[in-house]
């Protein structure tokens, strides 16, 4: 009865991995790093989607366990940004805010 007690018992949270977090912060500080560049009002569709395509590479490489959340909400934002009929500026600057956002968290 113990054995089977246990098999059913919730698992205790994981402990944070400090390794992981590091390579999330680096990650967001270097995907971050390269947009804020190309905070220019005449960013081009293509522009955008190279930086865009590294970012998600850059997030899909890191998010772990705990930090896939992190990358699949990214993913949605994206495609909802694209389905809009914002400028490359301003799908650009939602990213970012996303970004910083996460990585405040991150950093708590």
């Amino acid at each position: 009865m113990m054995v089977l007690n246990n098999a059913i018992a919730p698992h205790p949270p994981k402990n944070h991995d400090s390794h992981n977090q590091i390579l999330m912060q680096q990650a967001l500080g270097t995907v971050i790093d390269k947009g804020m560049p190309l905070m220019i009002n005449d960013l081009s569709e293509e522009q955008l989607s190279i930086w865009l395509d590294f970012s998600k590479e850059m997030l899909r490489v890191t998010a772990k366990d705990t930090a896939s959340y992190v990358y699949i909400n990214y993913l949605q934002l994206i495609l909802t940004l694209m389905s809009t009929k914002l400028t490359p500026y301003q799908k650009l600057y939602h990213c970012l805010q996303y970004l910083l956002e996460i990585m405040k968290v991150v950093l708590a």
